[in-house]
């Protein structure tokens, strides 16, 4: 007699908590509250140092790994800042920066890693080529001490070979 009282009291439980979910008053809301932390999450924007390739608009980044070797990866540039075309467009009138220059850029951003594209929403920091900046006197000044070097062997090989007369031993050295 006891056993079946039981049987009917579950029952019973049973029918009440089925009738109650189906009431529209007392329904009981499902897992809502996980539909909206799960529907957007705030991706943090992160630093990144790398170098900026106007003419293929592609970021280099090096991954700086304590055990591994470092990796490079590539990125296309997608910029939200608006900044990046003013950067060039200020360094191509004060120094002469073309788009085939690479440029040194300290950005906050996020990556795509599917569609390997890097979203910039700030540039902290960016560098003009040193080439550039310092102008192209130090540029000939390196072509000038080669031209000198050059004339230097030239006159070495003149004596060495007055000095030997028939041998060409030591064309063959300064040439090495």
């Amino acid at each position: 007699m006891k056993k079946i009282f039981i049987i009917v009291m579950l029952f019973a439980i049973c029918v009440i908590g089925i009738s109650a979910t189906k009431d529209k008053k007392l329904k009981i809301p499902k897992a809502k509250a996980a539909k909206t932390k799960t529907q957007k999450l705030k991706t943090a924007d992160k630093n990144y140092e790398g170098e900026y390739f106007r003419a293929t608009n592609t970021f280099i980044y090096t991954k700086d790994n304590l055990i591994f070797p470092n990796k490079v990866t590539s990125y296309t540039v997608k910029d939200e800042s608006g900044l990046l075309d003013g950067i060039y467009n200020f360094a191509a009138e004060k120094y002469g920066v073309t788009d085939s220059d690479l440029i040194g850029l300290k950005v906050s951003g996020t990556i795509s890693k599917k569609d390997k594209v890097i979203t910039i929403k700030k540039i902290t920091n960016y560098q003009i080529p040193r080439s550039r900046i310092l102008g192209e006197e130090t540029v000939e000044t390196d072509s000038d001490a080669e031209t000198v070097n050059t004339n230097d062997n030239a006159t070495d090989t003149d004596t060495n070979s007055n000095e030997t007369e028939g041998t060409n031993s030591s064309i063959f050295q300064a040439n090495q």
